[in-house]
């Protein structure tokens, strides 16, 4: 499969994201692209900070939990598992794609040293064949002895198939 390049993110297409972000509705190329854009760009990083903190208090206080005014490292552990969850996922596959290619090279491997070209077993069907051909049948001596009775038998019945 070939991968098209990802484009670089808008500042409005990154800012559109960032609820998304926050709650946890982007795929993972989606939060890749996504944190590469807010990682170089001040202003969307300070969108995310602003956002984050707004909804991050929100639901605390909706929660009746114990508001901690500490919402930039909270979004920086959130960060930091999203990026670690995006490496795991790339490691997986890179490791998937190296097992492929060892079972790939390991079938090649035991292709070469398990010989299966061996020379077939030879048939004694021809042998079997020729044996019987020379002994007489049953049936050929029936049809041998009564040949001109069969021949009869012939003659009447095309006689009456003709009629």
């Amino acid at each position: 499969m070939i991968k098209k390049k990802q484009e670089p993110l808008s500042c409005a297409a990154a800012q559109a994201k960032i609820m998304d972000y926050i709650n946890d509705n982007l795929t993972l190329q989606e939060t890749e692209q996504f944190l590469r854009h807010t990682l170089h760009c001040s202003e969307c990083r300070e969108e995310l900070d602003v956002y984050y903190t707004i909804m991050t208090g929100m639901k605390k206080l909706d929660a009746d939990e114990n508001i901690n005014m500490d919402f930039k490292a909270e979004l920086k552990r959130k960060i930091r598992k999203s990026e670690e969850k995006i490496l795991r996922y790339k490691r997986g596959r890179v490791t998937r794609r190296l097992l492929f290619l060892a079972l790939i090279i390991g079938g090649f491997c035991l292709d070469a040293i398990v010989d299966t070209r061996e020379e077939p077993e030879r048939s004694d069907f021809t042998l079997k064949y020729d044996f019987f051909r020379e002994r007489p049948s049953v049936t050929a001596e029936y049809v041998r002895s009564h040949y001109s009775e069969l021949q009869r038998e012939l003659s009447a019945w095309r006689g009456q198939e003709e009629e």
